[in-house]
Formats: C-alpha cells, sequence, structure tokens
C-alpha cells in the first residue's frame, strides 16, 4: 500500500509539473502572439504606404488607413471580408486579383504582393503594400 501511495505521488508530482511546463509554454506563446499583433497594429497605423493582409480567398483579413482610402472607404474595418471587387470597377480588382492568385499558387513574390506563408510553409494569403493608385 504505501508503495503505490509513493508511486502515485511521484506520478502526481511529475503531472503536475508537466502542466506547468505546459502552461507556462502557451503564456509565453501568448505573449508573443500579442507581441506580434502589437508590432502589426504599429506598422499598419504609422506606414505611409497602402498595406493590406488578404486570406486564401482573397478577402481582406487586415488593412491599414491608407488602403481604406484608396478603396473609399472612411474605417479599415468596413473592408474586412470583403473582397477587392466589391469596391473596385471589376476589370481592375480581375487584374489585382490575377496577380494575388499568381502568388497564392507560387508561393513567390510579384510586384508588390508577398506570399503569407503558414504552418510547413504553405501560402495562406497574400500581404499587399503599395503607395500607388491601384486599390489591392
Amino acid at each position: 500500500d504505501d508503495w503505490l501511495r509513493l508511486v502515485g505521488s511521484e506520478m502526481c508530482i511529475r503531472d503536475r509539473k508537466a502542466l506547468a511546463n505546459e502552461l507556462l509554454m502557451k503564456e509565453e506563446a501568448m505573449a508573443a502572439l500579442n507581441h506580434d499583433r502589437k508590432l502589426l497594429s504599429v506598422i499598419l497605423g504609422h506606414s505611409a504606404q497602402a498595406i493590406s493582409v488578404k486570406d486564401a480567398s482573397l478577402r481582406y483579413v487586415r488593412i491599414n488607413e491608407q488602403q481604406a482610402k484608396m478603396l473609399g472607404l472612411d474605417q479599415p474595418q468596413e473592408a474586412i471580408g470583403h473582397r477587392v471587387g466589391d469596391f473596385l470597377p471589376e476589370e481592375e480588382a480581375t487584374a489585382i486579383e490575377n496577380v494575388e492568385e499568381r502568388v497564392l499558387s507560387s508561393g513567390e513574390t510579384v510586384h508588390n504582393v508577398y506570399p503569407l506563408n503558414g504552418k510547413g510553409g504553405s501560402t495562406v494569403g497574400v500581404v499587399v503594400i503599395s503607395g500607388g493608385n491601384n486599390g489591392s
């Protein structure tokens, strides 16, 4: 009985240590994620360039105020979930999305469109940085 209690106590201690390590790792990952989000917000908020981040469906995930202005919007949040064709003429939107689709399929930068890579290096979206007149 004493031996079983001792083994059970050791397992309980090991489980607690493992749980504590797991919680610490999650806490550190959350802190790193929050840091990255703040950094992205600073970049988006202070860049003179129009910046947009799109998912694999080419829907806006984040844009800055300069990009919102180029799309004719009052607030960047108005673009979230939309595609460029919701704001620009069809011909212009098609040309923009053709380039973005090339980046999605190749994983390589084309002009001002950069691949956004997820786990394992697969392209999960695009980042567009522009200062010109296009509304991508």
